[in-house]
């Protein structure tokens, strides 16, 4: 996931051909190519499970923060790593890296022996690495993960915001920020990758739906524009007849983006998320934007008959194995609050039997049994009838509001 470039770079008197890479783990390495031989590697984001990496052996100092097996504990950077898959860019002529960096933590949790209800998640097995971002509630997390530190004590860690992303541009030599521009902060918000070009630009796109045009060598803005679109990929550059060109794919989703609701600063949820490419060209027009977003609303559910003891074991098994792709709130797979009435009249057929193979969804016969199932419709029913009532109470005419729900974990 981790982009490896190849570069030829001054270090010292010497020119020498090195591998660069910005790590999930926060560190930015650079190796000798031809020998292996680890030359550099410096924090380019916060980090505080490694004092640091030893150069000779190539290995980190761990500190206490990173033993979680101890107790829940908050980790820079986050599962999701310093720097993830959205691509980061090199430019010889600057001599600067350009990172879309990644400034957010986790709080490790081991689920096995934190004291709550909640023992396994798909995927994430038996720990759980919880964004403590807005919706964060170590309260209303404790039936589920056991004792979490307060948000007092996660804000303490830092001076600065808990949850951030940048572009940082970033001198491999001298190991150091030169310029960057934060692009989202208080939660995730999965903005784009980043190219450069030889005619000292940076471009990168948000969640938000803004495309960022940078000076290369000193960060000043230069241009945004208003796409409509979430940006997740890194632009490209090419040329026909003469003409240069910007092009980059737009629209929020992804295999790991089931995981939670879009998130509120995205523009998919002001536009619909209409998959695109958008290309631009030197007084080009206006972008058009994808329609209005207008969410289906809540039908009436089914009779919500089932216990509370019901409700809160399927609850549970929701979270161990069914929030690892479906959130209560808009995202890229079904809200399943919204289910028709046909839909909750085959549920078991379509969780058990896999009656929506064709469409991506699988039977779950082998790991849940037919009460687990009826729990977790019940549980769905449950949360449905909440939607719905509030909904009514509102007189909306499409459904934003995020009923308060465990996923907010985000299991990966």
């Amino acid at each position: 996931m981790q982009k490896l470039i190849l570069a030829d770079v001054k270090i010292g008197s010497d020119t020498r051909a090195v591998i660069m890479q910005a790590n999930k783990n926060g560190f930015f390495h650079i190796l000798d190519r031809r020998t292996g031989e680890l030359i550099s590697a410096k924090n380019f984001t916060f980090v505080n499970w490694a004092s640091g990496i030893d150069i000779k052996p190539g290995r980190p100092g761990l500190t206490k923060q990173a033993d979680w097996y101890s107790g829940p504990k908050i980790v820079y950077p986050s599962w999701a790593g310093g720097h993830s898959w959205q691509p980061m860019s090199f430019n010889p002529r600057s001599g600067l890296v350009y990172i879309p960096a990644i400034d957010v933590p986790s709080v490790w949790v081991d689920l096995l022996h934190n004291g709550g209800q909640i023992r396994f998640i798909n995927s994430f097995f038996t720990t759980i690495g919880v964004f403590p971002d807005k919706t964060y509630d170590a309260a209303a997390l404790k039936p589920y993960f056991g004792p979490l530190p307060s948000s007092k004590k996660l804000e303490a860690i830092r001076h600065d915001k808990l949850l951030r992303e940048f572009i940082r541009a970033w001198d491999p030599v001298a190991q150091k920020t030169v310029w960057e521009h934060e692009t989202t902060s208080g939660l995730r918000g999965y903005d784009g990758g980043a190219m450069s070009t030889a005619g000292n630009l940076v471009f990168q796109g948000r969640g938000n739906g803004e495309l960022w045009v940078y000076a290369a060598d000193t960060g000043k803005v230069l241009k945004i524009i208003q796409t409509g679109s979430h940006i997740m990929a890194a632009p490209v550059t090419y040329a026909v007849g003469g003409m240069q060109y910007v092009a980059v794919q737009v629209g929020y989703g992804g295999t790991g983006m089931g995981v939670g609701a879009i998130p509120p600063t995205s523009a998919a949820l002001k536009y619909e998320n209409a998959n695109r490419i958008i290309a631009f060209k030197l007084d080009g027009s206006d972008v058009p934007k994808p329609k209005a977003r207008n969410d289906d609303l809540v039908p009436k559910p089914p009779a919500d008959e089932a216990s509370s003891a019901a409700i809160e074991e399927g609850e549970t098994k929701f979270v161990e194995q069914c929030s690892r792709c479906h959130a209560l709130g808009p995202n890229i797979t079904p809200d399943l609050r919204k289910m028709l009435q046909e839909v909750h009249d085959k549920f078991k057929d379509v969780v058990l039997g896999g009656a929506f193979a064709p469409r991506g969804m699988e039977s779950f016969g082998d790991i849940l049994s037919e009460k687990d199932v009826e729990n977790i419709h019940a549980y769905l029913i449950n949360q449905s009838w909440q939607a719905y009532r509030h909904q009514q109470a509102s007189g909306a005419t499409s459904l934003h509001t995020r009923v308060p729900n465990p996923d907010r974990a985000e299991p990966h």
